[in-house]
């Protein structure tokens, strides 16, 4: 009887706690979510002719919400990446393979040494209008 009465005052007592870590596991959901859009990891559809698999998808989409400015390598990993970290040698031939993939419609993708990869404005322009349904080339 003690015994058991010790238990229930121990579950009261960690069951606070446990709400705590709820609640904590909720915003760190909301904040990776909120990061994942920052990125570029949702929205923004590509044209299906484009034949992108999904980490290619998530790469361009990155580059593409970036505008003017440039995305780390780091980011772009952090983007395209499916639970398991993205190793350089894969972002590399990741990136390569896309690059391959938008050159015959116009969209290239630039580096800036030491620093990451940038869409230039025409590149996005041809984005834009392929996603209005306009011609990608």
């Amino acid at each position: 009887m003690i015994r058991g009465m010790y238990a229930a005052a121990q579950d009261r007592r960690r069951r606070p706690e446990v709400e705590i870590l709820r609640d904590r596991v909720a915003e760190l959901e909301e904040t990776v979510a909120q990061l994942r859009d920052q990125l570029g990891a949702t929205g923004v559809p590509f044209p299906f002719e484009w034949r992108l698999n999904s980490q290619q998808t998530a790469i361009l989409r990155s580059l593409y919400k970036a505008g003017d400015n440039y995305r780390t390598r780091e980011q772009l990993a952090h983007a395209a990446r499916k639970g398991d970290l993205l190793s350089d040698s894969h972002l590399s031939e990741l990136c390569c393979t896309l690059r391959a993939k938008l050159k015959p419609l116009g969209i290239e993708i630039k580096t800036v040494w030491g620093h990451g990869y940038y869409l230039p404005k025409e590149s996005r322009q041809i984005i834009d209008n392929a996603m209005r349904g306009q011609s990608a080339a």
